[in-house]
């Protein structure tokens, strides 16, 4: 029982210890300032920093350029983990596209599309194919 005990405790350490992906939102204040000030089409990804599959599709995204254009939500966080369950998502990674915009009463409007991708082949395809490459944008 003791072993178990100290197994656990090693595990919830290096979960902790573990290093966050580049551009996590944590929170609402980060997420709604960033699709305020940049409204239209947004790329999401649900990701959690303890999750090897999402540490892959990181790696992957990073390699292609594509980190910068992309807004990982840590489910890690209340934030990112409450609204995954809001959007009933069945799991990470998952990605997903937000549009918003300033509505006819002058307030921020966000909607999240139904249609998203999970799993890290799912996600790597559909972002590989719809987020602007940097080097396509120089052309």
């Amino acid at each position: 029982m003791k072993l178990a005990k100290w197994l656990s405790a090693i595990f919830l350490m290096l979960l902790l210890a573990w290093p966050a992906q580049a551009g996590n939102y944590t929170s609402v204040r980060k997420f709604m300032k960033k699709v305020k000030a940049e409204q239209g089409i947004h790329y999401v990804l649900f990701s959690g920093r303890w999750c090897p599959p999402c540490r892959k599709l990181d790696r992957l995204l990073e390699q292609a350029g594509l980190t910068d254009k992309i807004m990982i939500i840590d489910v890690s966080s209340n934030f990112g983990l409450k609204l995954m369950y809001d959007l009933k998502m069945p799991g990470i990674p998952t990605a997903t596209i937000v549009t918003s915009k300033i509505g006819p009463s002058g307030k921020l409007e966000v909607f999240f599309s139904k249609d998203y991708r999970y799993g890290l082949n799912e996600c790597l395809i559909f972002l590989l194919a719809h987020v602007p490459h940097p080097a396509a944008a120089e052309k």
